[in-house]
């Protein structure tokens, strides 16, 4: 049975630029995030929100971003994740997994998490779940929101993520702030890769 390694985090949490250096420098086959691949194929059908302003929800039936339209999204990612472990390698680190698009349904419907978790329960085979800590110089107000703002948010996603892979019986460990390459050698220190 394949069992793969998940790096997950709230956003701006350095989990991507150690993904990336670990692949540059150590060979360690990733897999990019099926959020961010979802939102490439769905081009400009995503835009639509300025960086700079307060969110508004953009109610147009093209419009397909993951906070104004969170079921049809998260279906979306799910679906490109399945694909992405399908075609995995058991070494294979996934940036991110099964639970992240519906912590992020579950956060913008209030539809309850754990309810949402049962559907991919059966799915799960992670050897291990590597949860980025926040680092609050990486940081940046959007949305109409400062930088304090958005760390709590951080806070509360990072929690949620924790909670719900502990809820599907994965052994989680938290990655302290530090450098990429500080992280990076935590991770490869782990044997889990």
């Amino acid at each position: 049975m394949k069992r793969l390694v998940v790096f997950t985090g709230a956003f701006n949490v350095g989990k991507t630029s150690t993904l990336a250096f670990l692949a540059a420098h150590h060979g360690v086959p990733v897999h990019e995030e099926a959020h961010r691949q979802v939102l490439r194929e769905l081009g400009d059908r995503a835009l639509g929100h300025p960086a700079q302003g307060r969110f508004v929800v953009v109610d147009h039936p093209d419009h397909m971003c993951p906070l104004c339209r969170p079921v049809e999204f998260s279906k979306l990612v799910l679906a490109r994740q399945r694909e992405i472990e399908a075609e995995a390698r058991p070494t294979t680190i996934v940036d991110r997994g099964l639970a992240d698009p519906l912590e992020l349904r579950s956060r913008h419907t209030g539809e309850q998490l754990v309810q949402l978790l049962a559907e991919v329960a059966a799915e799960v085979r992670y050897q291990l779940v590597y949860l980025f800590e926040i680092m609050p110089e990486l940081s940046k107000p959007r949305w109409g929101k400062s930088v304090r703002e958005r760390l709590e948010e951080a806070a509360i996603i990072e929690a949620r993520l924790e909670q719900a892979y502990r809820a599907l019986g994965c052994r989680v460990v938290r990655v302290a702030p530090g450098t990429v390459a500080e992280r990076a050698a935590f991770v490869l220190q782990s044997a889990a890769v």
